[in-house]
């Protein structure tokens, strides 16, 4: 089981099992669409690839101890710069030493 969430031009799906998925990626806007995979451990991101492909499959990667991790498959459309092709982390900001405000 996968859960997916997913705005006009952008499609979030995580993946907690590794399980292959198919991803249906008509819901998204753009003919072409970008796709990362998130390590949900630690933030960092592996750039798949474009596709112009309607129905994506993909298999979450084996790591060094032959588990798969859980992970969040990023796609978005082509046209959109959220994400660039050259990002290895989400974010460089490390958030846990901020002070936050918790009204927010």
């Amino acid at each position: 089981r996968a859960i997916a969430t997913r705005g006009k031009d952008y499609l979030l799906v995580y993946n907690y099992s590794g399980v292959p998925m198919t991803i249906d990626l008509k819901t998204i806007t753009g003919k072409k669409k970008n796709l990362w995979w998130m390590n949900a451990a630690d933030g960092s991101l592996c750039y798949i690839g474009e596709t112009d492909k309607k129905i994506f499959e993909y298999q979450p990667k084996k790591v060094y101890d032959k588990t798969v991790h859980d992970g969040v498959l990023i796609a978005v459309d082509a046209t959109k710069n959220y994400l660039s092709k050259d990002m290895t982390v989400l974010s460089d900001n490390n958030i846990a030493d901020k002070k936050r405000n918790l009204n927010e």
